[in-house]
């Protein structure tokens, strides 16, 4: 669902797009706006799945060595499709048609790279390059891709960040621990983002794209020609902003450990009713559902005031 809503708001079919289709100018909330926040609510589900057991067995020095190698294998993925197809598309004059050939050979290599079938992802890697070779040698001109502006953040970048430090935080810390240190987070990023004053501006507020210390910082460390170029003097991916992230993916977490948890007391599937009827995996379920809509309601409330 998420990547089929992801797919939606960044090809609408039409300009200008209907609101819920569209990201919120700065402040406020659109349908579209949530669409980057349930991948990572859904990567920090996986996390409480996929090292639930080795958390239970006991962690070990191969676990550290996955969590990090999953981690840059998923920014260098992100940063690789922002450099590919390692032209600039525009600027090249080839005819658009063999760009996109070619951005597409370079971009199935990745996905047989990602399968681990380096044979096959070799060969579309070489086929790519001697397709750029091929513009240069037809008379084309071939402008090479500009590193200095090279975008250092991003959505898979920033994913891999947060699945590194929620994973991390999951297998050393209980439920209620990370409970606790999300509520921290949040009021940390808020006193940083309300209390501490920004050079050059007069006002700090949230109400201002540039004058906050998110904005601030950005500008600071990863520099205006490696920021995401619509939005200028921030980015949506950066350094500070990262904080409240990490705690959507720690939500994700909490929701998986939930849903994965069996009663302590209580009615579960298998147990017979007030009225004599054996209550159904289905039932037990539904009460899971249930609990996750009434807790997304309570959160969307205070997220809200």
């Amino acid at each position: 669902m998420t990547i089929a809503g992801m797919v939606l708001v960044n090809n609408p079919g039409t300009s200008p797009v209907y609101w819920p289709l569209d990201h919120a100018e700065w402040n406020g909330l659109t349908p579209t706006d949530w669409i980057f926040p349930f991948f990572l609510f859904v990567v920090g589900v996986s996390i409480s799945i996929s090292l639930g057991r080795r958390k239970e067995q006991g962690v070990t020095g191969r676990t550290y060595l996955q969590i990090i190698t999953r981690a840059a294998s998923i920014y260098l993925l992100g940063a690789a499709v922002s450099i590919i197809p390692f032209f600039q598309f525009q600027a090249t004059d080839a005819p658009d048609p063999l760009k996109m050939l070619v951005w597409l050979v370079f971009g199935a290599a990745l996905f047989f790279l990602l399968l681990r079938n380096y044979t096959v992802a070799g060969v579309l890697a070489v086929a790519g390059i001697l397709g750029i070779v091929a513009f240069n040698l037809s008379g084309f001109n071939v402008v090479p891709y500009n590193f200095a502006t090279w975008r250092i953040a991003g959505v898979l970048q920033r994913i891999s960040v947060c699945y590194l430090f929620a994973s991390l935080i999951f297998l050393h810390m209980t439920w209620r621990q990370q409970l606790v240190l999300s509520v921290c987070l949040l009021l940390v990023y808020w006193a940083l983002m309300t209390l501490v004053p920004v050079p050059g501006c007069e006002i700090t507020s949230l109400n201002d794209k540039a004058c906050n210390l998110a904005a601030y910082v950005d500008r600071m460390i990863i520099t205006e020609p490696h920021m995401w170029r619509v939005a200028k003097v921030y980015d949506p991916e950066g350094i500070l902003s990262t904080i409240p992230a990490i705690v959507t993916t720690i939500s994700g977490i909490l929701t998986g450990l939930w849903l994965r948890a069996r009663p302590v007391s209580g009615p579960e599937a298998g147990d017979i009713d007030a009225a004599g009827v054996e209550i159904s995996d289905n039932e037990f379920r539904l009460s899971k559902v249930a609990g996750m809509f009434f807790f997304g309601v309570v959160l969307l409330g205070l997220g809200l005031v």
